[in-house]
């Protein structure tokens, strides 16, 4: 409430890049109307042009998406990069607690094993100047550095259950409060360390499009698949799908808007995965290459008639995605991977289609299923707004993140 003071801590933060601003603004927006004094506290090169009234102090020198953080294949060698990166973060975090005045709650939404060790030093010693901190772990026990298939990747596992089991003195104390986003990743390191995890709805949203009723029959169907193209997004099974169709094209014209905003897709080791130029020169694609402001984003989202999410079960089974909850709130359907967390989060608060995991062809025939039944389908998720708002609504949300009941 008013008079307390909330820390952001995000140090991947530095532009319009990725989901990091659209979700520590939507959490400054929601404390601030409570009355709370937000400060943010980023990147070394955080942009000073971002929409928003916060304080942001830069801060963090290198974050895990610099590629700051290199994956190693001996345990040794992994340990020794996790050491240092959680010695660099430690002395950035103590540097800047020991400067500034005591603050009611400390919020890292993107804790990782290279922060862990850092943050269980610092709940020790600065404990009259953090009131409590609400680390939120985004990622898998064996992420971000697994290599799948490798036995470094329970190496990872084995790391990070010791180290979160050091925190028990400090979670009973009630000084540190774990958060994920997913109830199977909460289940996961429930099971893992034994510490509780609260499960946070998103904070993102997107308000629908004003107009909404039908579209011609005759007008394209618009796709977006939107985040930077990524590997695990599945960005390669949705390129296949749409050649696919290309091929035997539908009765319903179709277009496809792809956010892809570097050279090539992030691909984790892997060949590397370039846009398909043929696609583009076809007029089937069309790449958006460079980051989008909040405003741009929302207004191409608020655009479709489906935004595609073909997000791989690895990691997915466990993650979750804030685009699904933007498209669900502005009313737009999704076509999502079966056995992942964002096909928990169709049934029960959005509506679309599920595919098979990896399965191009598969892929395809949903986006053949969707377009035959198009006006349905928006229709549809038009009256499931009031589901997904509910479920990720600022007061559920800000009550989970202080800890505090309904009434309180």
């Amino acid at each position: 409430g008013a008079g307390m003071r909330l820390l952001i801590l995000e140090e991947s933060l530095v532009d319009h890049h990725g989901h990091w601003f659209s979700y520590a603004r939507r959490v400054a927006e929601f404390n601030q109307a409570e009355g709370v004094t937000v400060e943010v506290a980023a990147h070394a090169r955080v942009s000073r042009e971002l929409e928003w009234s916060v304080t942001v102090r830069p801060l963090f020198a290198a974050s895990y998406w610099d590629g700051s953080y290199p994956t190693r294949h001996k345990p040794r060698k992994q340990l020794a990069v996790l050491v240092r990166s959680n010695w660099r973060a430690y002395r950035e975090l103590a540097a800047h607690f020991a400067r500034h005045e005591r603050y009611d709650l400390v919020f890292a939404p993107s804790v990782i094993a290279h922060q862990l060790l850092a943050w269980l030093a610092l709940a020790w010693r600065f404990r009259r100047r953090i009131g409590c901190a609400v680390l939120l772990i985004r990622m898998g026990p064996s992420e971000p550095h697994g290599i799948e298939g490798d036995p470094i990747s329970d190496w990872n596992v084995r790391f990070i259950a010791r180290w979160l089991r050091r925190f028990r003195p400090l979670v009973a104390r009630g000084r540190v409060r774990f958060a994920t986003d997913s109830e199977a990743l909460a289940r996961e390191y429930r099971g893992l360390c034994g510490l509780e995890f609260t499960v946070l709805p998103s904070p993102q949203y997107t308000a629908p499009r004003a107009g909404t009723g039908p579209a011609s029959a005759h007008a394209a169907l618009r796709f977006t698949s939107l985040g930077p193209a990524h590997f695990i997004k599945g960005i390669d099974v949705l390129l296949e799908a749409i050649r696919l169709l290309r091929a035997d094209p539908p009765r319903r014209a179709l277009h496809f808007v792809i956010h892809w905003p570097l050279p090539q897709a992030v691909a984790l080791g892997r060949p590397p995965l370039s846009p398909d130029e043929d696609l583009a020169a076809s007029g089937w694609v069309e790449y958006v290459r460079r980051s989008l402001s909040a405003d741009e984003y929302d207004e191409l989202l608020r655009s479709s008639d489906c935004t595609l999410l073909p997000y791989r079960v690895n990691p997915y089974r466990l993650r979750t995605s804030g685009v699904l909850v933007e498209a669900a709130t502005a009313g737009v359907p999704a076509i999502v991977t079966a056995g992942t967390t964002l096909e928990e989060g169709l049934r029960a608060w959005s509506t679309g289609l599920v595919a098979k995991d990896g399965d191009a062809r598969d892929l395809a025939d949903q986006i053949r299923a969707f377009a035959a039944d198009a006006e349905a389908f928006r229709a549809r998720a038009r009256e499931r707004i009031a589901a997904a708002r509910a479920h990720h609504s600022p007061a559920r949300f800000q009550d989970l993140l202080w800890g505090r009941t309904r009434g309180a």
